[in-house]
């Protein structure tokens, strides 16, 4: 019988340190979801699907893709542009999220994550272009993903037409 006893107790204990630490970080996930959080919490299968049409550069089209915010304001194309800019900074920083590895390691830097905005105003074929590493990269991509089913972009254009243009937005991760 104590032969059976020990391997027994070891089973036990297993079972028990395992619903601990399942128990931890289900109630940590939903009261500190940056401790156990690990990137990209969102699925990014659509915004990563490649775009299999004509892209344009920022250089090359008549008028650049905007983040949606302020489309429905009638002030001129230039504002157009710095109140979307300003909105979608906004968007951005108000998602973030710091990765706990990041934090943990001090890690800070931007990523760049580089996609193109179709003539839909979807977001496709998004990739991270810098990444200083520890998750930051796909929690970068994780807002782009959120981005994208939040809003459809203003698509560029080009000869007055919506065309296909690449987009590189660089996301800043700085400790304070």
């Amino acid at each position: 019988m104590k032969i059976l006893a020990k391997p027994f107790v070891f089973f036990i204990v297993s079972v028990v340190l395992v619903s601990c630490y399942t128990s931890e970080r289900v109630i940590s996930k939903s009261n500190s979801p940056e401790k156990y959080q690990s990137f990209p919490l969102t699925d990014v299968t659509a915004i990563t699907t490649p775009y299999e049409g004509k892209v344009y550069t920022a250089e090359e089209v008549s008028e650049m893709t905007r983040f949606p915010a302020c489309e429905d304001q009638s002030i001129a194309v230039e504002e157009l542009k710095s109140c979307a800019d300003r909105e979608m900074l906004r968007y951005i920083y108000s998602n973030i999220k710091y990765p706990a590895i990041a934090r943990e390691n001090g890690v800070q830097g931007t990523v760049v994550i580089e996609f193109v905005v179709t003539p839909l105003g979807r977001i496709r074929s998004a990739r991270i272009a810098r990444d200083p590493g520890a998750q930051t990269g796909n929690s970068a991509m994780d807002i782009i993903a959120n981005m994208d089913r939040s809003y459809t972009w203003k698509p560029a254009m080009l000869d007055g037409k919506a065309v296909a243009v690449l987009y590189k937005l660089p996301v800043k991760y700085k400790l304070l």
